[in-house]
This record gives C-alpha cells, sequence and structure tokens, in this order.
C-alpha cells in the first residue's frame, strides 16, 4: 500500500482534469405540483403579516445584528480580494529616491619617499543621489490573471448573495420568533385560567366530598389534573420568557429589555408564489451557489495558464548625479529595460496536480448549486402543499374550539338555572380553555408556514421605503 500510493499520486499530477462526467443541472419544472396561487411574489411580505410592530423590529434587526454584520465584513473582504486580483493586471509602478555617502582606500600615500615617518593612506569621499521610476508588468498572455480576477469577482458577487440570504433568514427568523413569542405568552395565559378554573373545581370537589356527594376518585382526579396543570403552568411560563429572549437576541437587545405580547393575526388569504424558473432565479442561496461553480470554473482555467510561461516587462528610468541640483538635468539621465520569460519545468508535480485540484473543486461547486437548486425545489413545494394542510388543521381546531365554546356556555347556563353541576359546568370551561390552547398552536403553526413559504419563494421582506 505503501509503494502503490506515490505511483497514485504520480498518476493523478500527469493525468489531465475532467473525471467522471458530469450529471446535467436539475431544470425547473414549468408549474408547481402544489395549490399555488399565478402571479407575481410580492416584495414586502413581512408587512402583509398583519402585525403593524413587526416591521419596525425587523427593520432593527437588520441594523443591529451580529450575525448580519458578521456577513457584511465577509462581502467587504470578499470586495477587497477582487480588487486586488484585478490590480495584478495592470502595471506596476514605483518611485525611488537614493542617497548616499561612500567613503573608499587608494592605497598607501607618499609620505616615506619624502622624509614622513609614516605611510598615510590616501582617502577617497563621494555623495551620489538619484531619483527613477520602476515599471513592471505581465503580460497576461495566457488569461491566467483575468481567469483570477473573474474569480475573484464571482466570489465577491457570492459574498453579496449569501448577505442577501442572511437579510432573508433574519427577517424570518425574527418574524418566527416574534410571533412565537406572543402565542407563548397566551397560552402561558390560558394555562393560568386553566389553573384557577381547576383550584375552584377541587374546593367545590372536597367541600361534596365531606358532604358525602362523591366520593374520593373524583377529589383525587382533579388533584392529579391541577397538578399537571401546575406543571404546564410552569413550562409555558419559561418558554415564554425564552421566545422572548429569542427576539432580543434577533435584536440585539440585552436580554430583559421587555417585550409587549402580540396577537397572532388573522388567517391569511393565499400569495402568488410565481413560476418555478423564477423562484428558483431569485433565491439568494441558489444564486450563490451559481457564482461559487463560475468561480470554481475560473480557478481552473488559472491553473491551466499556469502550466504556460509567463512573460513580463520590466522598465526603469531617473537621474543619478554626485551633486543634488543636477538630479533635473537630462544630462544625468539614468534608463533600463527589459523581458523576463519564465517556464515552470519541474515542480515535483505540483503545477499538474494542482489542476487536478482546482477541476476537483470546480466538480464539488457543480454538484452544490445542483444540490442547491433541488433543495429550494423541493423547500418550496413542501411550503406550498404545507398552507394546504395546516389551514385544513387550523380550520378544525377552530371547529373544535366553537364546540367547546358551546359546551361550556350551556353549562354555565344551566348551572345559572338551577339544573345543572358546578363540577360539569368547569369541567365545560376547562375543555373550552384546552381548545383554544390547541387553536392557538394551530394557528401559530399556520402563521409559522406561512412565513416559511415566503423565505422560500426569496421575497423582498420589507418594502423599498422599509428597506434599511
Amino acid at each position: 500500500m505503501r509503494r502503490a500510493l506515490p505511483i497514485l499520486l504520480l498518476a493523478l499530477a500527469g493525468c489531465g482534469p475532467g473525471g467522471a462526467p458530469r450529471a446535467p443541472q436539475p431544470t425547473a419544472p414549468a408549474a408547481w405540483t402544489s395549490t399555488a396561487q399565478a402571479g407575481a411574489v410580492d416584495d414586502g411580505w413581512i408587512a402583509s403579516l398583519g402585525d403593524e410592530a413587526l416591521p419596525a423590529l425587523v427593520d432593527e434587526a437588520l441594523a443591529a445584528n451580529r450575525d448580519l454584520a458578521q456577513a457584511t465584513a465577509r462581502l467587504d473582504a470578499a470586495l477587497a480580494r477582487a480588487v486586488i486580483a484585478g490590480a495584478e493586471l495592470a502595471p506596476a509602478l514605483s518611485g525611488t529616491a537614493q542617497a548616499e555617502r561612500s567613503r573608499r582606500n587608494l592605497g598607501t600615500g607618499f609620505g616615506s619617499i619624502f622624509g614622513g615617518d609614516d605611510d598615510e593612506p590616501l582617502v577617497s569621499y563621494g555623495t551620489t543621489y538619484g531619483v527613477g521610476l520602476q515599471i513592471s508588468w505581465e503580460l497576461d498572455v495566457w488569461g491566467r490573471l483575468r481567469r483570477g480576477r473573474e474569480a475573484a469577482t464571482h466570489d465577491a458577487e457570492a459574498a453579496l448573495a449569501d448577505l442577501a440570504a442572511a437579510r432573508l433568514s433574519i427577517a424570518g427568523q425574527l418574524a418566527k420568533a416574534w410571533f412565537a413569542a406572543g402565542a407563548a405568552q397566551r397560552q402561558a395565559a390560558l394555562q393560568s385560567t386553566l389553573v384557577d378554573e381547576l383550584k375552584a373545581a377541587r374546593q367545590i370537589a372536597d367541600e361534596r366530598y365531606r358532604a358525602g356527594l362523591i366520593d374520593a376518585e373524583r377529589v383525587r382526579e382533579l388533584s392529579t389534573a391541577q397538578a399537571r396543570a401546575n406543571d404546564v403552568l410552569s413550562r409555558s411560563r419559561r418558554r415564554a420568557g425564552e421566545a422572548a429572549r429569542q427576539v432580543e437576541l434577533l435584536l440585539g437587545r440585552v436580554p430583559g429589555s421587555g417585550l409587549a405580547a402580540t396577537a397572532l393575526p388573522e388567517p391569511l388569504a393565499p400569495i402568488a408564489a410565481g413560476i418555478p424558473a423564477e423562484a428558483i432565479a431569485r433565491r439568494p442561496d441558489v444564486h450563490a451557489a451559481e457564482r461559487r461553480m463560475r468561480a470554481a470554473d475560473r480557478r481552473v482555467a488559472a491553473a491551466r495558464a499556469n502550466l504556460y510561461p509567463r512573460l513580463s516587462l520590466t522598465a526603469s528610468g531617473g537621474t543619478s548625479s554626485s551633486d543634488l541640483a543636477e538630479l533635473l538635468d537630462g544630462d544625468f539621465r539614468i534608463w533600463s529595460i527589459g523581458g523576463n520569460l519564465l517556464q515552470p519545468i519541474w515542480q515535483g508535480g505540483a503545477l499538474r496536480a494542482n489542476v487536478v485540484l482546482s477541476d476537483a473543486e470546480s466538480r464539488v461547486a457543480y454538484e452544490g448549486f445542483a444540490i442547491a437548486t433541488l433543495r429550494a425545489l423541493a423547500e418550496i413545494e413542501d411550503a406550498l402543499a404545507a398552507q394546504v394542510h395546516l389551514a385544513e388543521r387550523a380550520a378544525a381546531q377552530d371547529a373544535v374550539l366553537g364546540e367547546a365554546a358551546e359546551l361550556s356556555r350551556s353549562a354555565d347556563e344551566r348551572f345559572a338555572g338551577g339544573s345543572g353541576d358546578a363540577l360539569a359546568a368547569l369541567s365545560a370551561r376547562r375543555g373550552a380553555l384546552e381548545a383554544e390552547s390547541e387553536a392557538v398552536a394551530a394557528r401559530l403553526d399556520r402563521v409559522i408556514g406561512r412565513i416559511d413559504l415566503h423565505l422560500a419563494l426569496a421575497g423582498e421582506p420589507l418594502a423599498s421605503k422599509e428597506k434599511p
């Protein structure tokens, strides 16, 4: 195995790129399989959720969120790398200025010839000044530098798409957290009311047990229900606090700043989903994957061009003199011009291995684009299908709530008229509270599903005038 590995590496270094043939990219279908409204996708979907406070909160989150600030910094870095890559195509110009003081020993003096005691060396001092310009330029004969600049540009475009995806994600996360916080507070309030109802029912049961009207088993049932309700209330309050802190985190606020509860929106009207091809083109994650695929392709071309000779031109010019005042005199000018041809011969197979590596990374990016496209189509189809099921569930829960509320009203009327039982009335009210709790959960799921659909369709969360 140890002997086979170097042979394999040498074979890879000498082989051309390409590997296995690439499968064709997936294409968007002509229409969605799930039920979808015709028409173009509208921007400003945050406002369409029906909460007046939410657009301002999204605006605040987009301005203060740390994850978004990090994505912005990545974009700035990608833009800077694109500028650096483009600068290599232009000639490099630098200016020079120098001043030099020198001392030279010219040999032994003639003191002994004229009767002197010691020979003294003859010394010469000199000062030289010079100014000049130097230019160097690599001629991009094979397109290596151009492909590098194009790759860096595509990387910057991918970073810009990542920033758009981050904005969309933060808007969606905040909307979900905002409605979840309101639903959690509503659930805690309903559970608190249920605890009070069970407490009242337990007091009535205790009185009837002492009067011999009911048995101990009925009392124990109410006692167990009350204990469970207290446990659920504790967990509901904890979830409400966690949901509020999640909103504060997305807003960049210090936890504990306080947030007012919000009611869940009324059932929302269906929205247009557009056509699949337009939805895919609008998705920032798909766009980022496509840009990275193009950048990887450009790097393959740059790696191949790196196998060929590099031609560079250099030139310098200026003046040099021992007198500072003569630096502007054209008689003291100096210049040089030259060319350089560099042909890599042997680097242990590194150059060809770099071509193979670049091609492999290109195939990775190619498949990444295909995966992003398929994932986007699946997310939209799932979100569209969920709209139907979530609407059916919400309608069913609303029907249950209506029936439970009617039973509770009838039980209260019978009890008030003297023909009903207090425990039966309390039990009916508990059933109505539990049905309302289920209805709240179903309505929250429907709102979350709507937000997921907006995120999948990648519409702009804020209208143009609301953008930060």
